[in-house]
């Protein structure tokens, strides 16, 4: 997610969002946080280790959830930092 930008979801135990083993974990879903003028700020994750798998609609979800926390960036950064 943090190379391409976009969202991923993975219900396989063998096969995560990252490319990495999650031992315990049956699904996983990922989207990248984005700062208002694009910069990649981090991903939001969401692991799952029992009951029904993640749903694309959970995915556009946590995608919505992962972009509103772009726009809040500027607001959590300190004036000084942005200007590096």
């Amino acid at each position: 997610v943090a190379a391409t930008g976009e969202p991923s979801l993975s219900n396989s135990a063998t096969a995560q969002a990252d490319g990495a083993a999650a031992p315990g974990y049956r699904s996983q879903m990922a989207a990248a946080v984005r700062a208002g003028d694009g910069r990649l700020f981090g991903v939001v994750a969401m692991l799952n280790g029992a009951g029904r798998p993640f749903t694309h609609r959970q995915l556009r979800w946590l995608q919505a959830v992962a972009d509103h926390l772009g726009r809040l960036v500027p607001q959590l950064t300190p004036p000084e930092a942005q200007r590096q």
